[in-house]
C-alpha cells in the first residue's frame, strides 16, 4: 500500500513518536510511505533517511495553498491511504481524499470536547472519514458519545515503548553516573516527571509534594526532564524552588536523548498531568522497572494496573504526597511485581501490526 502520513506536532511528542514508529516500521514492512510534516519537526532529522518527507504548515483548517500542496502529493505518489494525526490536517486531508477518491484515517492523541457549532462540524468530520484511530479507550468512549460514530468505525491502538536494552552492569554504571553527577546518594530516592514544562502537566503540585517530603525527613530528591515550553510557568517553578531553599533537591535538566539514562538513574516516575492522552513516561519506566505514582488521566489505567504503582485523583498535591509514601514504602512489592510482567503490550511491532490490520480493513473496503 501507499500510504501518507500526516503530523503537525510543534514539538517531539508522544504522538509525534508514534509517526516515527509508523513509518519506520511500515516502510520496512514494504508499504511505500510518505511523510507530511511541519518543516521544524525532530521527524525531518530522524526519518530523512527512511521515507520521503515534504514539509507543510497548514495556517489554517482549510488553507488553499496547503490543499493544493496535500493533493499535488497525493497525485504525483499515488497515495491510497491518508493517515492524519494532527487537527490542522483533518480538513485539509478530509477534502482532498474526497476530491480523488482516497481513504482517510484519522488519528485522534487526545480528548478535546466540542459545544455548540463546533460540535456540529466535527460531528461531520468524523462521519465522513473511513475509520479512526484512538490511543485509548477513553478517547473513543468520548467520539461515540459526542458526535455518535459508530463503535466498529473505531479502533483503539495503544502506544509503544522502544527503549535500548542494558545489561545489568551496565545499568549499575548508568545509575551511578547520573546520580553522581547530581549527588545523589544512593539512599536517597530520585524522583522523576518527564514532561513538557507547561501548567497542563502539574509540575507545580510535584514541586510542593517534595517539599512535604523533604520536611518529613525523607530523603528525596527530584529530576525535572523536558522542554520549556511555558516559560512564565516555568519561571513561576524556579523562584518556588529558591523561596523555599530546595535547590539542592531539585534539578531541571531540560530536554534529553538519553532519557534512558535517567530512567534508570531513577527510582519512581511521576506524572502530575491535569490532562493527558496516555502518560508515556509512566509506560518507559515500567520497562526498566520503575514504579509510578501517576494521575487517573488519559488511558493508562486501560493498559496497567496498581500492581505496578500508584494511581491519584488530578489536581491535588496530597493525593501524589500520600501516593509517593505509598510506593516508597512498598517498593520491594511494586519492584517485583514489574519484574514479572508482561512488556510485550508495549511493544513497537504490536502497535504497527495494529496499524497495518486498519489500513488493510479500509483499503479493501468497497
Amino acid at each position: 500500500m501507499k500510504i501518507a502520513i500526516f503530523d503537525a506536532a510543534p514539538y517531539w511528542s508522544g504522538g509525534a513518536e508514534r509517526v516515527y514508529f509508523c513509518c519506520r516500521e511500515l516502510k520496512k514492512l514494504g508499504h511505500k510511505i510518505i511523510l507530511c510534516c511541519l518543516p521544524t519537526s525532530r521527524l525531518n532529522i530522524l526519518l530523512k533517511d527512511t521515507v520521503e518527507i515534504y514539509n507543510i504548515n497548514p495556517k489554517f483548517d482549510i488553507g488553499l495553498w496547503s490543499i493544493f500542496k496535500v493533493a499535488r502529493i497525493i497525485i504525483n505518489q499515488r497515495i491510497n491511504i491518508l493517515d492524519v494525526h494532527s487537527p490542522k490536517f483533518y480538513w485539509i486531508c478530509l477534502l482532498v481524499s474526497k476530491i480523488f477518491n482516497k481513504k482517510i484515517i484519522i488519528t485522534r492523541n487526545v480528548i478535546y470536547r466540542k459545544k455548540g457549532l463546533k460540535k456540529i462540524i466535527n460531528k461531520y468530520l468524523y462521519k465522513n472519514c473511513d475509520h479512526i484511530i484512538t490511543v485509548s479507550g477513553q478517547v473513543k468512549e468520548v467520539i461515540v458519545k459526542d458526535f455518535k460514530v459508530e463503535e466498529n468505525k473505531i479502533t483503539t491502538i495503544y502506544d509503544c515503548v522502544n527503549k535500548k536494552e542494558f545489561s545489568e552492569n551496565e545499568r549499575l554504571e548508568i545509575r551511578d553516573k547520573i546520580r553522581g553527577y547530581y549527588q545523589i546518594g544512593k539512599d536517597t530516592i530520585l524522583l522523576a516527571i518527564i514532561a513538557r514544562i507547561e501548567k497542563i502537566k502539574g509540575h507545580d503540585l510535584v514541586l510542593k509534594t517534595v517539599k512535604m517530603l523533604i520536611d518529613k525527613k525523607i530523603k528525596v530528591k527530584l529530576i525535572i526532564i523536558g522542554k520549556e515550553e511555558d516559560k512564565i510557568f516555568c519561571s513561576k517553578l524556579k523562584e518556588y524552588i529558591k523561596e523555599n531553599k530546595l535547590e539542592n533537591y531539585i534539578f531541571f535538566v531540560g530536554f534529553k536523548d538519553n532519557i534512558e539514562d535517567y530512567l534508570i538513574a531513577s527510582d519512581i516516575i511521576v506524572s502530575s498531568s491535569y490532562f493527558e492522552s496516555m502518560g508515556k513516561s509512566i509506560l518507559e519506566g515500567l520497562f526498566y522497572n520503575k514504579p509510578f505514582v501517576a494521575t487517573k488521566v488519559g488511558g493508562l489505567m486501560e493498559l496497567i494496573s496498581e500492581d505496578y504503582g500508584i494511581f491519584v485523583d488530578a489536581g491535588d498535591y496530597m493525593n501524589l504526597y500520600s501516593g509517593i509514601l505509598k510506593v516508597i514504602s512498598n517498593y520491594g512489592f511494586y519492584a517485583n511485581n514489574i519484574c514479572n510482567m508482561n512488556k510485550e503490550i508495549f511493544s513497537v511491532s504490536r502497535m504497527v501490526k495494529e496499524y497495518e490490520i486498519v489500513y488493510k480493513k479500509i483499503f479493501y473496503e468497497k
